[in-house]
């Protein structure tokens, strides 16, 4: 593995234009609009998805998901992905799809060995059971094909689950690094969290729903970093 290696001015522009969110970002669904509310009702609840009632984090992250592959117009013809319940998995339309098990102790992602196999690679809340995770990483990058797509979500900050296979958490820095690091453009990075809800992940050691939250629950401080997530190319 060879990692590519940066100055500290071109981190700090790579901060600037690509990991730091505008306030715009930050306040765009502090309330759900009933479009919002629709979209979710729509594409998640058919398919057993209480999105009310799951960890909120994740919506946020499905919300940003389904935007961003509109955005970019991404229409992948083989993709990767770890688990057949994520439910971005529903919102991206391909032709074929190949399963890679992953339960944080099997190790198939430090071991896979594909080569410019898939189009797009789908992966959520894996990293911080990830115990090399650039090695990982760095064999997501092979198995895509030039200007293949991949996505994850993964924990800032989280309570302790599936021990001893949990090893770490990413603020959007890092999990830009991360990508970048072993070769990736980063297209786009999501961040969600507030005082609210860390607290009452702590307090309750469950993850808290939409349905459980106040309204100040559901806003986005940019210091207060629960999950992100993150759009890269090869």
């Amino acid at each position: 593995m060879k990692f590519h290696k940066f100055t500290e001015p071109d981190l700090h522009l790579f901060y600037s234009n690509t990991v730091k969110k505008e306030q715009s970002y930050l306040q765009k669904y502090d309330v759900l609009s009933n479009d919002d509310k629709i979209f979710l009702d729509n594409f998640l609840s058919h398919i057993n998805y209480r999105w009310d009632v799951r960890d909120y984090g994740r919506v946020r992250a499905v919300l940003d998901f389904h935007e961003w592959v509109n955005k970019f117009e991404i229409k992948p013809e083989r993709i990767a992905y770890t688990d057949q319940d994520d439910p971005e998995l529903k919102l991206i339309n391909f032709k074929n799809s190949s399963s890679i098990h992953y339960n944080g102790s099997n190790g198939d992602l430090h071991n896979i060995e594909y080569e410019d196999e898939f189009d797009f690679f789908l992966f959520n809340q894996t990293i911080e059971h990830l115990y090399n995770p650039f090695l990982c990483i760095y064999n997501i990058y092979k198995s895509l094909k030039p200007d293949g797509y991949v996505f994850t979500s993964v924990p800032t900050i989280n309570i302790p689950h599936t021990t001893p296979i949990h090893y770490n958490g990413f603020n959007p820095m890092g999990l830009a690094m991360l990508f970048k690091s072993c070769g990736f453009n980063v297209l786009e990075i999501g961040q969600w969290g507030n005082y609210e809800y860390i607290s009452k992940l702590f307090s309750n050691h469950q993850w808290p729903s939409y349905s459980s939250l106040s309204e100040n629950g559901i806003k986005n401080e940019e210091r207060n970093v629960a999950q992100c997530w993150i759009l890269a190319k090869k």
